[in-house]
């Protein structure tokens, strides 16, 4: 995958096509929970990894502020 890999899901996601790509899963809610089965699945955020599964995570209300 490498630069090429991380070039095409950065493309996908400026086309909104992200959830067509292999290996994503998109999904909404409020509290998300992502579980790695028997094997430590990395796991990224906004690109960057983050950590390893098993990861919950939750939405905060007002917890991001948008200067336009």
């Amino acid at each position: 995958a490498g630069r090429a890999g991380q070039v095409k899901l950065a493309l996908a996601a400026m086309q909104g096509r992200l959830a067509e790509c292999d290996g994503v899963r998109v999904v909404r809610g409020k509290r998300v929970k992502i579980s790695g089965g028997a094997a430590s699945v990395p796991v990224q955020l906004d690109g960057e990894v983050g950590g390893f599964a098993p990861v919950e995570a939750e939405i905060e209300e007002r917890a991001v502020r948008v200067i336009a």
